[in-house]
């Protein structure tokens, strides 16, 4: 027997992708609603969430992506080339120490907000 597949956008009929839509949209504005200080939870996730995508992960990924070159290419001995791997290395820790520190100060005042119901 075949696999199955999901279907295609092609083949979900409308009127289901609306539906789900407004299921999608109808969920969300009952919990705005009924959950008390949603704004303040949403501000606490969007702040980890977004500092950690933007300024944690760009450089980290990009440090051990360049690690992983340099190791690749030791046995070249070109004194520029070294010390222009090293400055992007070192740039690269200091972005991460930044990203995580901005994280880490970003999700602690809304924490803060949270807990003594600031709004």
């Amino acid at each position: 027997t075949p696999a199955t597949t999901a279907p295609s956008p092609a083949t979900v009929s409308t009127s289901l992708r609306v539906t789900v839509r407004c299921g999608i949209c109808a969920t969300t504005t009952v919990i705005a609603v009924l959950v008390p200080q949603f704004v303040q939870v949403l501000s606490f996730v969007g702040c980890c969430c977004v500092a950690l995508v933007g300024f944690v992960f760009p450089p980290l990924l990009h440090l051990v992506l360049f690690a992983r070159a340099f190791r690749k290419e030791e046995g070249v001995h070109d004194a520029r080339r070294i010390m222009r791997k090293r400055v992007t290395m070192l740039l690269d820790v200091l972005m991460l120490t930044w990203g995580i520190a901005a994280t880490a100060i970003s999700s602690t005042y809304t924490f803060r907000q949270i807990l003594n119901g600031d709004g």
